[in-house]
């Protein structure tokens, strides 16, 4: 089977999670599964192996579940303002933010956007920023904490770049400071969080993004 676009998907994810109900929304019992799979044999697929291993599963297909309740329409606002860009600006803060922004800025440069990416800090503060309008900032950002990312987005847009947030928390500063917003929605039990699975998120938001880009890009082209 398949599905008519990222609605239709995320429509169809919510209705199997009403129709599993506490079945997926609690953790699951590896040991149980075990237990009542007559092909088990307890030895070299035991509960003690599979129970580490089945509960970064369900982590893993949750966040991705929460991924379905992204409002479509902001990654369409954005992915237009991106397409009608001078020039694109990505910033990312830290390893994992910093990494991905490199990935995202690569692929735009295939494109054929012309790119910059900001990850340093120090950079950021700086009053002879190279804003104008016409351009657009991407800030990638899970907390959307960091308070020179938020003065950056607040500057940029005061030059005239359309500013857009990806982040984890509508009412962060850095959400707080740009034009368009696109929130993952993980659900998480601490706002530092350091783990990988949030980037899971990212990166299936990120390539959304991208395809959703790359289709103006070509409509676009097409219709010239």
């Amino acid at each position: 089977f398949s599905f008519g676009g990222f609605a239709a998907l995320r429509d169809e994810l919510q209705r199997i999670v009403a129709h599993l109900g506490d079945r997926f929304v609690h953790p699951i019992d590896a040991r149980s599964i075990g237990a009542a799979d007559p092909t088990a044999t307890g030895v070299a697929f035991g509960a003690t192996e599979l129970d580490p291993l089945l509960e970064g599963l369900y982590q893993g297909i949750r966040a991705l579940l929460d991924n379905a309740t992204v409002e479509f329409h902001s990654i369409e606002r954005a992915a237009e303002a991106i397409a009608a860009a001078k020039q694109v600006h990505l910033c990312g803060a830290g390893p994992i933010s910093g990494g991905l922004i490199d990935m995202l800025a690569f692929t735009f440069q295939r494109m054929g956007l012309a790119c910059m990416s900001w990850k340093d800090p120090s950079t950021m503060i700086l009053e002879d920023q190279t804003f104008s309008n016409g351009d657009a900032l991407v800030v990638l950002t899970h907390s959307g904490t960091n308070a020179d990312i938020a003065r950056f987005v607040q500057r940029a847009g005061e030059l005239g770049a359309t500013t857009i947030a990806i982040t984890n928390y509508r009412r962060s500063p850095v959400a707080q400071a740009a034009k368009l917003l696109v929130v993952t929605n993980i659900r998480e039990r601490t706002i530092q969080n350091y783990e990988l699975l949030p980037r899971v998120s990212h990166m299936v938001l990120l390539q959304v993004l991208v395809n959703r880009v790359r289709a103006r890009l070509t409509q676009d082209g097409s219709s010239t």
